[in-house]
This record gives C-alpha cells, structure tokens and sequence, in this order.
C-alpha cells in the first residue's frame, strides 16, 4: 500500500470520526430542556427566589452554564443585573436551577419608582455554556 493510499484513508476516518461527534453534539444539544411553564417562585430568607427546570436529554454534560439577567426600564435603564453559575450538568440529569434575587436589591429607591412609574420592566436573560 502506497504512502497516498494511507494518508487518503486516514484522512477519510478522521473526517467521519468528526462529522459523527458534530452531528452526535448538535442533536444532543437540541434535547436540553428548559421548562417555562413551571418555574417556581418563592421568599427564602432575605432573597426572592425563582427555580428553573432544565432537563439534559443529551449525550454530554453541561460545563459552567452563567445565567446573567437584567432588570432595565421601558428605555432600557439598568435598574438590577445579576448572575448565576453552575458548574456542571451531567447527561440525562434534571436540575432545577435556582436564581436569587436580594429582597433588599428590590426594594431599592430606584426600582420601586419604577415599578409604580412604568406599566412593565424588561427582563433580559442570557445564558452562556460549554457543551460538548
């Protein structure tokens, strides 16, 4: 077998081997679910609380997911931007995720205006990972 043969035939596993795993990543990814409609709210301590239901139907795990969030005026004013972070979700796992929001951070000045002001408030939400 010639030197080209080999260098064809590897070339030719390698891409396949990639091909599968892109393939095998992005419908993993398209099972991850995240449940709306029951997410639960509720007072712990001094902080409002809010549980997200995601499900990880995929193949890989889910490696430091930040949730950034925003609480901005109808012009789009910063009024509360927070963050949460979990470091891993295993495949096949379901997880509520559980976002904190300081009471104390609510009841500001600021948002309360606002609040009686403004007939609604954006909520942005942002989600980062590593998948695959």
């Amino acid at each position: 077998m010639d030197k080209y043969r080999i260098v064809k035939i590897t070339t030719s596993a390698i891409s396949l081997i990639l091909i599968i795993y892109l393939l095998s990543a992005g419908i993993s990814a398209a099972l991850i679910e995240i449940d709306y409609n029951n997410i639960e709210t509720r007072i712990e301590n001094t902080y409002i609380v809010a549980e997200v239901p995601l499900h990880n139907k995929g193949f890989y795990p889910i490696k430091n997911m930040k949730i950034s969030y925003q609480i901005l005026t109808p012009e789009n004013e910063l009024i509360y931007s927070g963050e949460t972070v979990i470091k891993k979700i295993k495949p096949k796992e379901y997880k509520k995720i559980k976002i904190a929001i300081p009471i104390a951070e609510l009841l500001s000045g600021k948002l309360i205006k606002e609040i009686l002001k403004e007939t609604y408030l954006k909520i942005p939400v942002k989600i980062t990972l590593i998948y695959a």
